[in-house]
């Protein structure tokens, strides 16, 4: 059977207790002469010294309830009870509330907690259901427990420390968004919030920054010092490591750029290495000592050198004094190689001008063809002394 609290019965009874000086209990009879087996009761409880509550006591059925209406009369001595149903409270700890709750000020919001005096807050959203109004710098949290070594849940800060939503799982803070421009991401020990370092940021251009808080391009990666700051792939160096690629700077390469892989056997190769003093590039050597320095064979269609030595077409100039055939045998006697080409030891030690050995290479050519020019001429002029010697 489903009672309604009628407060013209409530004010009677009260009435008429008024008079007693010792009440105990207050019951709420039914107005329409019902059973009245089980009314309401209201009670003043002592727990303990200076510990007392008035206590409102319904049965425990389920249907069983505490309501507070609005009268829709305009006026006074309005004596028909209304339909406005405001508040609504079960007996098994349901609660309905029709209007905007407010705790710490008026609402404006269906729920709107206000921390003090809401100074400078803007104006809420029509549509705006929760509020929380965390004024003169304070925080807005959700925890899933009191407990500060086991809670987790989300955390608003205001503007003072840059509008930062926290995922919160303890020990420490998982993620913070922030609102500098863009939005970061922020890691470290501790409940601190502005204790955080950023390690990622996106900002309002959306360039992303990883290890800076200014990206200059879509994908900024930075790392201060020696060490790896990408990596793709598998990274292990054991028996079972896969192929790797990794960019990053080192210090015993005197603070090259490299591009690295690794190998399934858990060797490691530099493969490519930038010199940031004069942006000299190693393939497969660590320390290029040339723009280009390749440790290994170069497979291409063609090779474009630009001379910085001259053709040697002054061969054949008249006025170009060609070493005799003696002159250069007694060179090669004494030396081992040819004039002005270097010997193989200067070869190992220094390598090959790749530009100025195929010039001295046409330049000795250009000899050869004198030459065999010249003894032709030496030998058509036997053959024409042994045939005017012959016709004698």
């Amino acid at each position: 059977m489903k009672f309604v609290l009628i407060f013209a019965m409530a004010f009677v009874s009260v009435q008429a207790a008024h008079a007693q000086t010792n009440v105990t209990e207050i019951a709420f009879r039914n107005s329409d002469g019902g059973d009245d087996t089980d009314p309401y009761r209201m009670r003043k409880v002592n727990g303990s010294y200076n510990n007392n509550w008035l206590e409102l006591q319904l049965n425990d059925d389920s249907d069983e309830s505490f309501r507070i209406y609005g009268n829709s009369c305009v006026g006074f001595g309005c004596g028909t009870y209304s339909g406005n149903l405001y508040h609504y409270f079960t007996a098994n700890g349901n609660a309905f509330h029709s209007g905007n709750l407010g705790i710490g000020g008026n609402p404006s919001a269906r729920i709107h907690v206000i921390d003090a005096v809401p100074s400078g807050i803007q104006s809420l959203h029509a549509s705006t259901k929760l509020a929380i109004d965390a004024a003169g710098g304070g925080f807005s949290e959700f925890r899933n427990s009191m407990d500060n070594n086991t809670y987790s849940g989300l955390l608003f800060t205001d503007n003072n420390l840059g509008g930062y939503v926290a995922f919160r799982n303890a020990p420490d803070d998982k993620l913070h968004l922030g609102a500098y421009g863009g939005i970061s991401f922020e890691v470290g020990s501790g409940e601190s919030v502005g204790a955080k370092t950023e390690r990622v940021r996106i900002d309002a251009n959306g360039n992303m920054g990883i290890g800076t808080s200014s990206p200059s391009s879509r994908l900024n990666v930075y790392k201060q010092g020696a060490g790896s700051a990408v990596t793709i792939g598998n990274p292990d160096t054991g028996s079972g490591g896969y192929t790797s690629l990794s960019m990053g700077t080192s210090d015993d390469m005197n603070g090259y750029t490299y591009l690295n892989s690794i190998k399934a056997s858990g060797s490691s190769y530099a493969d490519f290495i930038i010199n940031k003093n004069g942006g000299k590039v190693g393939i497969g050597t660590s320390s290029p000592d040339q723009l280009l320095t390749v440790n290994g064979t170069i497979h291409s269609k063609e090779v474009k050198v630009d001379l910085a030595v001259p053709v040697p077409d002054y061969v054949f100039e008249k006025d170009y004094k060609l070493p005799s055939l003696e002159e250069v045998k007694n060179y090669i006697d004494q030396n081992k190689h040819l004039p002005e080409v270097p010997s193989a030891k200067e070869m190992e030690a220094n390598g090959v001008q790749l530009g100025e050995m195929n010039m001295l290479l046409l330049k000795k050519m250009e000899e050869m063809t004198l030459y065999m020019i010249e003894l032709k001429s030496e030998n058509d002029a036997l053959k024409q002394r042994i045939e005017k010697i012959e016709a004698r």
